[in-house]
């Protein structure tokens, strides 16, 4: 399966959950992967969006480091994405 990996940066309004990790996220921005898989059709290349993570701050051990959580479809709809072609990461697996 060959995977597309795009980076992104959602800026979310106001104050969030996430259905992944614990706690109140503040408003502001925060960067995203967004996970396609890759397949040929008659018209093209196609890209399939199989998940988005995000990288939000959390304190292990006393220190501030990034965790990555999922987002659902639902979370993802409260957030302005932009910034979808700043990178992009090619990752191929079989």
């Amino acid at each position: 399966m060959k995977i597309r990996i795009r980076q992104a940066v959602a800026h979310f309004p106001a104050p969030f959950r996430l259905a992944s990790a614990d706690g109140l996220f503040p408003e502001g921005a925060y960067a995203i992967d967004l996970h396609e898989s890759w397949s040929a059709s008659h018209s093209g290349s196609v890209y399939t969006p199989l998940a988005t993570f995000m990288h939000v701050p959390i304190i292990a051990d006393g220190k501030w480091t990034l965790r990555t959580a999922v987002l659902t479809d639902a979370e993802m709809a409260t957030a302005i994405v932009g910034g979808e072609e700043v990178l992009v990461i090619n990752r191929y697996t079989d």
